[in-house]
């Protein structure tokens, strides 16, 4: 009966007519075999009936193979196979095997022809293993001549191998191996024909069939009488006794040159291929042509097997003439004569440049060429070229070259297209060189621009600030003399002159210092200087001013402050007030009636930080709708109604915003022309260290603590002269005392109680530390062991000040002295003092006396006399005599300098350079008295060598500075 699923043909097609026996028991996959040979009407399936006896095909074109299917463990299937075998009495076996068995070795020693799964390339490998089994069956079963047609055709060849180790050869060996019968006698005959290379290969093949009985199936090479090499595929086939003995043997020989040949070609297209795409990989990392190339000429190179790969360029000034090579590589054996052989002059083949560039290219041996390029190449040495041009930009640039010397070579299409591809790729490495090149050109030109736009900024900046100090000096001495003169008994009309050229020196003073804050902001020199303080007494003092003026113009003004806004804040207290100056300043200017107001509310918040929203709001002109955009540049004025500039440099409001982003927030306005302007601006602020409320201002405490009681205890004279005036001019009596020791004396000698002591730190006999804890243990006087004590010291050195409140002492002021400073630390413990809780002592008022008229005096260089000036507030009398104690000073300390140096004092050293220090920050040479400071320093830790090695300088400094002093007070006098 027969199996289900299979497929019936006419027997009356003129095709040949396979019989497909199927041994399983599975009868799907009887069934699934079917459909899969459904569409090969050449193959009829058939199952083995119960017998197992399998028919003889009857004539030539009928031939017969046999699918099993093993039904056995894994292990066993080479004894099912070696059963089937015999069975199958020479008829080819194929065994069909379930997925993932893994049993091909086995099964195809076991005598199998073929072995499958049955996995899912079963579809495809079925009718290939069908046509291999039946192709030997149907040659078995030819006569010999067809037989050996058959071969001929098929460029193969057989043989077959007795026990007796005797080889009958087909005719389609000795087609193959180009000899006669008597040439091949025995087997070992055949190795006559192998190539050298592969006899070894040989020999071992033999071992493993002929003697162990292995079925191979490998490659080797064979030589022919003419030289020719050719490559062979040889299977194998033995069978062996229980004993192991050879029964018989079969070969097939299969002639593969042309896959060979194929193989090879599709290889080296590949691997042209890759060295272009290494060509790309290489000019895509960045890689310009110039140290690409190189790499990509030797990838070509290798790839194609070639003995030269160039890359020529055109000539740069006719582009489309042939120039000189650009980049070369050469084969090894050729590097030593690259200079001979490395060439190809196509300025002398007209016709190349033609096709060139065309866009095509040129490819051949020599020997095919017309005579004239013969002769060109020939002089070069070139047997073989393959040539493509490169294109730039649409442009011929160049021509990309393979060049065999030693023989010739047949070039494949394939490797003149891969040759473009990089061609191709070399040309747009070369153009994005090109626009390399042109943006580095350009951004070059664009960073030189913008360092000459900086430097000339830069140098704008500089004389504005230059110019800026040059003119705050001068001002800065009328303004002092006009408030030191107001305060002399004047008439009114001298009053009010005065008062006039002081109102207009501020003006101008705050025209330069807006010049100047401008100027730092543009060279990003604008620095905030952050610190705790109470929010609503400091934005009380900034709206106070301006509330006299709202008042002479008859405006209303009014500060709303919302309770939930932070009480104490750090920040920049002198910056937001220069904000809410330049707000208030514009409101109270551009309104005529109405009124300003001003309301300050909490804004956002953010883990440590908070910000707070200020608006100022006036009833003024207001601002037109096309100046609002640009109401925040620098020199923006706005026209009254009447058509004239206000006052000012139309900085204001540029500062305010730079300075409001300064302090991370924004600044934005809104205005109607005619019904007035609102500015909204958003700061913020840090957590404060402490919340406790600062002491009360200066301002409101001096009136009540002047002419007090003061003991000074100060052994340097320059020191001693500067203090006692200024003390005296503020209305305090001042009892002077050189040292700790006469420090104590005078608080014990004295009838009348000091109210504050002003202690040098260090100082002769006994320095103010000591005289401190003197003090505070009550060997002075017990009613002095509580009297406020505030050191003037030059330290400034981490721990300095721990130790100083450790003596005993309530504050310190650093030298140089700011008397500003003074003052507001003498304030601040004073009252403390007159606190029930504090230290009792007796505060009585009394009137000031009047100071002396000062004139200003100029600045000189290499001394600060703006700096001078300033802190001698115009006294030029006194400024004098410090002068000339400087000079007497200087000789003197100098001599004690070089004495200590001599005699290695350490001691002595750091004396003298105390007390230069405290003389040079008298004229304000404050670079020299840092440097002092630093080698007092070392001298007082010992540390001899690193002080020493710093004072020829220092003296060639100190003594340019006394040379400037010699000269100023020479000018001074006159």
């Amino acid at each position: 009966m027969d199996c289900p699923g299979v497929l019936r043909y006419p027997t009356n097609m003129n095709i040949a007519s396979h019989t497909i026996w199927v041994s399983s028991q599975d009868t799907d996959l009887v069934n699934r075999l079917g459909k899969l040979l459904r569409s090969r009407p050449e193959y009829t399936l058939r199952p083995v009936n119960g017998t197992g006896a399998i028919p003889r095909p009857d004539t030539p074109l009928h031939t017969t193979a046999v699918i099993a299917v093993p039904a056995c463990a894994p292990d066993r299937l080479p004894d099912f196979v070696k059963r089937m075998t015999g069975e199958t009495d020479g008829i080819p076996l194929i065994v069909l095997a379930p997925q993932g068995t893994n049993r091909e070795n086995q099964a195809l020693a076991a005598g199998a022809l073929e072995y499958l799964e049955d996995d899912e390339a079963l579809e495809k490998t079925l009718p290939m293993a069908l046509r291999h089994a039946l192709s030997g069956s149907r040659q078995a079963g030819m006569c010999p001549e067809h037989a050996g047609m058959a071969q001929q055709m098929a460029r193969t060849g057989s043989w077959h191998m007795d026990g007796n180790r005797q080889v009958t050869w087909s005719e389609g060996m000795y087609q193959l191996l180009d000899c006669r019968p008597e040439d091949l006698t025995g087997f070992e005959s055949l190795r006559n024909y192998i190539h050298p290379d592969d006899r070894n290969t040989f020999d071992q093949a033999n071992r493993a069939t002929l003697d162990q009985g292995w079925p191979l199936d490998f490659e080797y090479r064979i030589l022919r009488r003419n030289g020719e090499v050719r490559h062979m595929h040889i299977r194998r086939h033995v069978e062996m006794d229980y004993a192991g003995q050879l029964v018989c043997a079969h070969g097939i020989a299969r002639d593969i040159t042309a896959q060979k040949y194929y193989e090879r070609t599709l290889e080296q297209r590949d691997n042209v291929l890759h060295a272009v795409s290494r060509a790309v990989g290489l000019f895509l990392r960045d890689q310009d042509i110039s140290t690409g190339a190189g790499g990509v000429l030797q990838a070509l190179g290798l790839s194609l097997g070639c003995d030269a790969c160039l890359l020529l360029g055109n000539h740069r000034e006719s582009p489309n003439l042939p120039g000189t090579t650009e980049h070369q590589w050469l084969a090894e054996p050729l590097q030593t004569s690259a200079k001979e052989h490395a060439s190809l002059q196509l300025d002398r083949l007209p016709r190349w440049q033609e096709r060139l560039g065309a866009g095509k290219g040129v490819m051949g041996q020599t020997r095919n060429f017309p005579a004239r390029e013969r002769d060109v190449l020939a002089s070069n040495g070139i047997s073989s070229v393959l040539a493509v041009p490169v294109f730039v930009d649409g442009n011929w640039w160049g021509t990309l070259c393979a060049l065999h010397f030693r023989n010739e070579r047949e070039w494949q299409p394939t490797e003149a297209e891969s040759l473009a591809v990089a061609a191709e790729i070399m040309g747009n490495a070369i153009l994005r060189e090109r626009m390399q090149q042109k943006l580095v050109a350009a951004n070059a030109a664009a960073e030189q621009a913008f360092r000459d736009a900086e430097e000339a900024n830069k140098a704008k900046s500089r004389f504005l600030a230059n110019m800026s100090h040059e003119i705050r000096t001068p001002i800065s001495g009328i303004i002092g003399l006009a408030e030191m003169t107001i305060t002399t008994g004047l008439k009114p009309e001298q009053r009010n002159n005065l008062d006039m050229i002081r109102d207009a020196a501020k003006s101008l003073l705050a025209l330069v210092n807006d010049v100047l804050d401008i100027s730092k902001i543009e060279a990003d020199k604008m620095t905030l200087s952050t610190g705790d303080f109470d929010l609503v007494p400091a934005l009380e003092r900034m709206v106070q001013p301006f509330q006299a003026q709202a008042r002479h113009k008859g405006l209303a003004m009014d500060m709303r402050i919302d309770e939930d806004v932070p009480r104490r804040v750090h920040g920049d207290e002198e910056r937001l007030g220069q904000i809410m100056r330049n707000l208030l300043s514009n409101a109270v200017k551009f309104t005529d009636a109405g009124h300003v107001d001003i309301s300050v509310e909490s804004g956002a918040s953010n883990k440590d930080r908070f910000s707070v929203i200020f608006r100022v709001a006036d009833t003024g002109m207001g601002i037109p709708a096309d100046k609002q955009d640009t109401i925040f540049d620098s020199f923006s004025q706005l026209e009254s109604p009447k058509g004239k500039l206000h006052q000012g440099t139309g900085l204001g409001l540029a500062i305010t915003s730079e300075l409001v982003a300064l302090m991370h927030g924004d600044i934005t306005v809104s205005s109607v022309q005619g019904r007035g302007s609102l500015f909204t601006f958003e700061i913020w602020f840090s957590q404060p260290a402490s919340s406790h409320d600062k002491a009360p201002a200066q301002a409101e405490i001096l009136p009540s603590l002047m002419n007090l009681r003061l003991l000074l205890a100060e052994d340097n004279p320059l020191n001693q002269k500067f203090l006692t005036h200024f003390l005296t001019m503020f209305g305090h009596t001042v009892v002077l005392a050189h040292n700790g020791a006469e420090a104590l004396e005078a608080l014990r000698n004295e009838k009348e109680p000091f109210d504050l002591i002003l202690m040098d730190v260090q100082m002769p006999e006994m320095d103010g530390l000591e005289t401190a804890r003197a003090i505070r243990k009550g060997k002075a006087r017990t009613t002095h062991r509580n009297t406020p004590i505030i050191a003037l010291t030059a330290y400034a050195m981490k721990g300095d000040r721990e130790r100083i409140l450790a003596s005993g002492m309530d504050d310190y002021v650093s030298k140089p002295v700011d008397m500003k400073k003074l003052s507001n630390a003498i304030s601040r413990l004073v009252q403390a003092a007159r606190k029930p809780t504090g230290h009792a002592c007796a505060l009585p008022r009394r009137t000031m006396p009047r100071t002396k008229s000062t004139a200003a005096t100029p600045n000189s260089s290499p001394l600060d006399m703006a700096a001078l000036t300033e802190r001698f507030q115009g006294n030029t009398e006194l400024l004098v005599e410090i002068l000339e104690l400087f000079l007497r000073e200087a000789h003197e300390k100098g001599e004690q300098l070089n004495e200590a140096q001599q005699a290695h004092d350490a001691a002595g050293l750091a004396k003298a350079l105390h007390s230069i220090s405290n003389m040079v920050s008298h004229v304000h040479a404050l670079d020299i008295m840092n440097e002092s400071r630093q080698l007092e320093r070392w001298a007082t830790q010992g540390r001899m060598d690193l002080a020493c090695s710093g004072l020829q300088g220092l003296r060639q400094r100190f003594n340019r500075v006394v040379e400037a002093v010699r000269l100023h007070l020479a000018k001074l006098r006159k």
